[in-house]
């Protein structure tokens, strides 16, 4: 079980800040990242281990897991036919991946509490190594302008740091600053707070205002949960005085927390993805076939020169599930979150399971805005705490 706990923190520590920069084109519209490779490696031994430990591990969402992916299995079944070959593999490829990242949550489970402890550093510590880099970024590389024919938006002065979107950077910090929270309650040493200081200060860098929301959300659950609902508001008015405040040495439409090209975007695309949900409302169109079936549709053009980062997904999570899992596969969907919230709320006593709580309403209500709960990083981190926390 030590290899299994080194594995697991060599992932952490080394390949996950490696984020998009350590990403391999695959051709057919499909990529695979360092951290891909190395999750596979991992989940690979776990079942070799536990096929020859014969260790059966019980977890609380087993079932609903099994039966999220099973849907998604059998949506895709179903619209074959609309799709070549070629397309349904690498459709196919988007289900394995996340049932591959699901698994972390079971290897997680089988840790004991020592090891668990010790895995939340090495989360906590990967985020601040993925913080000082979107530093650096900042002053060496504030724009990825020079990526822009490979279908990166431009984060002109943004803070995107090895995960090349300052919106998904933004809501990762947050989590992490949630973590840094339990590590200062557990072992009460002040590093923490300076570096969760740190990662406010990293979080107003990417100018996210998705960021800011899932912090706002996050922090008010945590108080709420906490029997503090009474600084709630004082520290809602902080957040949006910084805002105002906030230093811009640099304008660009990015660091404008009022502009709307970006919200009429997010709008057209959950329009789209509510109108392939209505001619598909049971089963959707199939896990993950979105970006073929927006080509039928017309939402994106095939003859673009420059490619879309975003056109396997919908800027909104549950929009996304429906479009391409139908009504069941929402239902399969929410009965995973039920259990996770479950899972924090049979123990609220303690502080790690107010900390996933606060966590997963941050991430719900960012997913509102963007592909969240889908994002690799998002969801690999929060697989491990979500197991970490059960019978913690």
């Amino acid at each position: 079980m030590e290899i299994l706990r080194i594995l697991l923190g060599i992932l952490i520590i080394i390949f996950l800040p490696l984020g998009q920069i350590a990403k391999f084109d695959l051709g057919f519209k499909a990529s695979v990242t360092a951290f891909d490779i190395g999750l596979l490696f991992l989940v690979f031994f776990w079942i070799f281990y536990c096929l020859f430990r014969k260790k059966k591990i019980k977890a609380a969402l087993t079932k609903p897991i099994i039966l999220f992916v099973s849907v998604c299995f059998v949506s895709l079944l179903l619209n074959t036919r609309g799709i070549t070959m070629e397309q349904l593999l690498v459709s196919v490829s988007y289900l394995f991946r996340w049932a591959l990242y699901s698994i972390v949550y079971f290897i997680a489970v089988s840790l004991n509490k020592d090891k668990k402890k010790g895995i939340t550093a090495y989360l906590f510590y990967s985020g601040i190594i993925i913080l000082f880099l979107g530093f650096i970024q900042v002053f060496f590389y504030p724009s990825l302008k020079n990526l822009y024919y490979l279908g990166w938006d431009e984060h002109m002065y943004r803070l995107f740091s090895s995960f090349l979107d300052p919106n998904f950077t933004g809501i990762y910090f947050v989590v992490i600053f949630f973590l840094g929270i339990y590590l200062y309650f557990l072992k009460n040493k002040k590093r923490y707070i300076v570096l969760c200081i740190l990662l406010l200060i990293g979080i107003f860098l990417t100018y996210s205002r998705t960021a800011l929301v899932t912090l706002l959300l996050s922090t008010a659950s945590f108080l709420v949960i906490s029997n503090r609902k009474k600084i709630i508001i004082p520290i809602v008015l902080l957040v949006f005085l910084v805002t105002l405040l906030f230093p811009k040495t640099f304008k660009s439409e990015g660091t404008d927390y009022f502009r709307f090209f970006s919200v009429n975007a997010r709008i057209s695309s959950m329009q789209h993805g509510l109108k392939i949900f209505i001619d598909h409302p049971f089963f959707g169109i199939g896990f993950n076939s979105y970006r073929y079936f927006q080509e039928k549709y017309g939402f994106e053009l095939t003859d673009y020169t420059i490619p879309s980062r975003a056109a396997a997904g919908v800027e909104n999570s549950f929009v996304f599930i429906l479009a391409t899992t139908g009504i069941v596969g929402v239902i399969s969907y929410l009965f995973i979150l039920f259990k996770m919230f479950k899972l924090t709320l049979l123990n609220k006593s303690k502080i790690l399971p107010k900390i996933t709580f606060s966590i997963l309403i941050g991430l719900i209500g960012s997913s509102m805005f963007i592909n969240s709960l889908f994002y690799t990083f998002i969801m690999f981190t929060l697989w491990v705490i979500v197991g970490i926390t059960e019978n913690n």
